[in-house]
């Protein structure tokens, strides 16, 4: 018997690393789908898993410390392509939004499905009351807020609303079971919570307040300049 090599034109699956111990040390190959991948892109997966093993054998460390990237591609990802070191930081994005909204408030900024339009000014109005609101019942860093809402324009002001209140979001979805939720919010310790009026009977009672967001009435006349939280704080809280 002759073992025969046979080159296939067929991809089985996406993806697969084949290897295989001989004289020399690990050999291998990749088979990729064309449809999926450039050549380039396996040529760089490759390098990538040369620098991991290299780097796994050269001593004690985690794997979470390993490097994937070679010298002159961590020198162009952490300094060609983002420039100086720390640039860009100290803006939050209720900040960049405050900006824009002075800049072009009449610009569209969000455009719901059903056609609806909010300009820069309007979200920007609308986001900063939600975010007094949230400052009035004492929520800021270090806080969470639970927002249960189906993708909408109300979406986007509930979570810039409470990044502007300097707290965290928590992200509730209105299709879970009331078990979930209630788990949810009680885990996250969710200080307050963001939903519309058809979708408040979901959410589990308990102590932290109900704030609809198509209840304009029950929100404060005037916006809340955003409190700007820490590299270090909390951005938001996402279960999987």
């Amino acid at each position: 018997l002759e073992p025969m090599t046979l080159d296939g034109e067929t991809a089985k699956f996406d993806l697969t690393l084949s290897l295989g111990e001989g004289p020399a040390g690990l050999a291998g190959m990749w088979e990729y789908d064309r449809d999926l991948f450039e050549a380039a892109t396996i040529s760089r997966l490759s390098g990538q898993f040369a620098n991991l093993l290299v780097g796994a054998i050269a001593g004690d460390a985690r794997l979470s410390e390993l490097p994937l990237l070679s010298p002159t591609e961590r020198h162009q990802l952490l300094r060609e392509w983002t420039g100086a070191p720390g640039a860009g930081l100290g803006v939050s994005l209720p900040e960049l939004l405050a900006a824009r909204a002075a800049a072009e408030p009449g610009a569209p900024a969000v455009i719901g499905g059903g056609g609806e339009i909010l300009t820069y000014g309007q979200l920007h109005a609308r986001a900063g009351r939600v975010a007094r609101r949230l400052r009035d019942l004492g929520v800021g860093p270090g806080a969470r807020v639970g927002i249960c809402l189906e993708r909408s324009p109300d979406l986007v002001v509930g979570l810039l609303a409470a990044l502007g209140s300097g707290a965290a979001y928590v992200t509730l979805d209105p299709e879970y079971p009331a078990e979930r939720l209630s788990f949810l919010v009680a885990d996250s310790g969710a200080a307050a919570l963001l939903t519309r009026s058809e979708l408040a009977g979901r959410l589990p009672a308990g102590p932290a307040p109900l704030i609809l967001l198509d209840r304009e009435e029950d929100l404060p006349e005037s916006a809340v300049l955003p409190l700007v939280a820490g590299p270090d704080d909390l951005l938001y809280v996402i279960y999987t």
